[in-house]
């Protein structure tokens, strides 16, 4: 019994810990935009498709609430669009690796503490 308890709450975490990434797919970079041209350029959030993938893979969901606390907002970003869970959705990744996954208005927060290696230098 205590066995079947176990590898039934080992599934359980590892499809909670999982469902982000795996039910990404499709993801596309659209555009770039800063309300700051001369300190957030391009350079500064250039991802191409399989690295915004990666970004989204690797972070991890936070309120919005701890983003704004702990988190640097930078004043440019990249969006595009994925389709999670088989919706299309609209994403932003900003330049201090936090990011976004609107879904019809449902908006979740991301930041990826282990993506710097993304950012070119």
């Amino acid at each position: 019994m205590e066995i079947k308890l176990a590898l039934t709450m080992l599934s359980i975490s590892f499809l909670i810990t999982g469902c982000t990434y795996k039910s990404i797919s499709d993801v596309y970079v659209e555009d770039f935009y800063t309300s700051s041209p001369y300190t957030c350029e391009v350079s500064d959030v250039d991802l191409n498709h399989r690295e915004a993938k990666i970004f989204f893979e690797r972070a991890k969901r936070v309120s919005y609430r701890e983003l704004q606390e702990h988190y640097n907002y930078a004043p440019c970003y990249i969006e595009g669009w994925m389709k999670k869970h088989g919706e299309v959705c609209d994403w932003k990744i900003r330049a201090g690796l936090t990011g976004s996954i609107d879904c019809k208005g449902d908006i979740k927060y991301y930041v990826c503490d282990e993506c710097d290696f993304l950012l070119k230098e």
